[in-house]
């Protein structure tokens, strides 16, 4: 008989996608997993002994570090390994993270810009935005504390109201690092008379529901896929404990997608009658419409029209119409259970076979292998 293996999740924070995608994983495998120490915030339990640790050890965390250090079972780690890794780690792809960010606010056609975080700490994600927006000469300010101790909530608001009226040109493109700061700015926002999404048009990271939808304006976020990020991190433990030899890489977990909700409805377009035309696309996308009635709706002539979306969105008005219902396919794919000839007809589609072409040319996936990495399944599709 197999010895059970007793698996300790170290971890000094705790999110329920990621104990979810640890969790199904110990099921099917038969592990003793100890959630005790996540649920706890970190309360350690000292002498602990098993097979393996998840963990997180990290600068701020030494009391953690104190307690993995000496630990003769296998590990793997979650999130940013630092400079000297011993062991595998799983993290989310930042630089993908901050890719769909940049891309969710240029669809819309933002081009004034800004990121914000709740510590002076520049997160990988800043960085990789604020690089993707300089290779198209486009602005981003830093919305963050710049203080050097812990800024306290009083701070954080005084910094942030600041550097956003400063210079006063709306409206501004603002992604936060994850759902919290994203539900702060909304707040501040709120006290400084900022419409949102009007003036500032706010995406958060992480997809929590019970942050995104509990405020007066629900948050558009980008779901980072924690619970992909656990099972991998357990799958790989699993292969330490099986005796495998793993060398300390980083494997990073592409995000799902972005989530959108009223945060960021609206399209940030100069341009009357490219406006005219986008928000005739967005009200009748999953109909049978053509260009030629986007153009009649727009009020233009079509080559005019043409021009003015490759100025204002780099791309033509079918291909607007085919990304939104690509988008619209993706979010059916990941949320519900209808079968794929169900989410072609409902996303604007001709067939099934014209939706796995489209969808397939403009992802590099099929309809069915999406649904499988985002963690739907149809058994009636």
């Amino acid at each position: 008989i197999m010895k059970r293996r007793h698996v300790l999740l170290a971890l000094n924070w705790y999110h329920p996608k990621l104990h979810r995608g640890i969790a199904l994983f110990a099921k099917e495998h038969g592990w003793h997993l100890n959630t005790d120490m996540a649920l706890n915030q970190g309360d350690i339990p000292w002498g602990w002994q098993g097979d393996g640790m998840i963990t997180q050890p990290n600068a701020r965390a030494s009391q953690l570090r104190t307690f993995v250090e000496p630990f003769s079972g296998k590990i793997v780690g979650i999130g940013d390994p630092g400079p000297d890794p011993r062991y595998p780690h799983v993290a989310n792809d930042d630089r993908m993270i901050a890719e769909l960010a940049a891309r969710h606010f240029l669809d819309r056609g933002f081009r004034r810009f800004a990121f914000y975080s709740r510590t002076q700490e520049e997160h990988p994600r800043m960085i990789h935005f604020a690089e993707l927006l300089h290779r198209r000469q486009l602005p981003c300010r830093c919305l963050s504390p710049q203080t050097a101790r812990k800024p306290e909530w009083v701070d954080r608001r005084e910094a942030f109201c600041q550097a956003l009226t400063a210079e006063a040109e709306f409206p501004v493109a603002l992604f936060c690092v994850d759902d919290n700061a994203a539900a702060e700015a909304l707040e501040f926002c709120a006290e400084a008379s900022l419409l949102v999404p009007e003036q500032i048009a706010i995406l958060g990271v992480r997809n929590d529901e019970l942050i995104c939808n509990a405020v007066p304006i629900p948050l558009s976020s980008i779901e980072n896929n924690l619970e992909a990020i656990g099972r991998q991190a357990a799958e790989l433990l699993q292969h330490l404990m099986d005796g495998e030899t793993l060398g300390p890489k980083l494997h990073l977990v592409a995000p799902a997608g972005v989530v959108a909700r009223q945060s960021t409805d609206i399209l940030a377009v100069p341009h009357l009658e490219v406006a005219r035309a986008l928000t005739f696309i967005r009200n009748n996308y999953r109909s049978a419409i053509t260009v030629n009635d986007v153009v009649k709706r727009a009020a233009i002539s079509g080559c005019a029209l043409y021009k003015a979306f490759h100025q204002h969105l780099g791309r033509t008005p079918a291909e607007e119409i085919l990304r939104l219902r690509i988008e619209a396919a993706k979010e059916m794919l990941r949320t519900s259970q209808e079968k794929t000839s169900e989410i072609a007809q409902a996303c604007g589609f001709g067939g099934v076979r014209v939706f796995y072409a489209a969808f397939s040319r403009a992802t590099g996936t099929t309809p069915a292998q999406f649904r499988r990495v985002t963690g739907q399944s149809n058994s009636g599709r």
